[in-house]
C-alpha cells in the first residue's frame, strides 16, 4: 500500500491509517471496512485496497460502495473506472458463484467416497473410522469434530 502512495503522491507520502480486514469477502457486515470507509470519508481521504476481488464478491455491495461517494482506489487495478468498477463487480460476484458450485460438487464427491469407505469397513465387521498414526481415531465423515467426537476419539 505504501508503495503504490508513494508512486501516486510522492516519495514522502504516508498512510493515514491502515484497516486490516480478515472477515471473507462474501461478508458484508465487515467492521474494518465500515471504519475505514467512515475515516476516509470524514477526512475526505482516497481509502486504497489492495486488491479489488477481495473486496467483495456481491456486485450489489460494490456498486453501492461505487455509489456511496467515498473515493477509493484498488492498488492492484488504480487506473479502473467506473465502468471496468461496475464489470468486475459482476465477474466478482460471477466467481463466488462459481467457487459455491465447484466446492458444493468437490463436498458432494467427498463425502459419497467416505461413505462407500464406511459401508465397505462395516461390510469387513469393523468399526467405520479412520485409524490415525499416532493410535486415535477419527469418524468418517466431513465437518469439524464437536468436542464430544474429540472425546470419543481420545478413548
Amino acid at each position: 500500500m505504501s508503495a503504490h502512495i508513494r508512486n501516486r503522491a510522492g516519495s514522502n507520502a504516508e498512510p493515514m491509517k491502515e484497516y486490516v480486514e480478515v472477515e471473507s469477502g462474501k461478508a458484508n457486515d465487515r467492521p474494518q471496512l465500515q471504519a475505514a470507509l467512515r475515516h476516509a470519508k470524514h477526512a475526505q481521504a482516497t481509502l486504497i485496497i489492495a486488491k479489488l476481488d477481495r473486496l467483495s464478491r456481491n456486485a450489489a455491495f460494490l456498486l453501492t460502495l461505487r455509489d456511496s461517494g467515498a473515493s477509493f482506489v484498488a492498488a492492484d487495478m488504480p487506473d479502473a473506472c467506473d465502468l471496468t468498477f461496475g464489470v468486475l463487480a459482476l465477474v466478482a460476484e460471477h466467481q463466488r458463484k462459481m467457487i459455491q458450485s465447484r466446492t458444493k460438487a468437490a463436498v458432494a464427491v467427498k463425502r459419497e467416497a467416505l461413505a462407500r469407505e464406511a459401508a465397505a469397513l462395516v461390510v469387513l465387521g469393523q468399526e467405520p473410522v479412520r485409524r490415525l498414526e499416532d493410535g486415535t481415531t477419527r469418524p468418517l465423515r466431513l465437518g469439524n469434530l464437536t468436542e464430544s467426537d474429540c472425546l470419543r476419539c481420545r478413548l
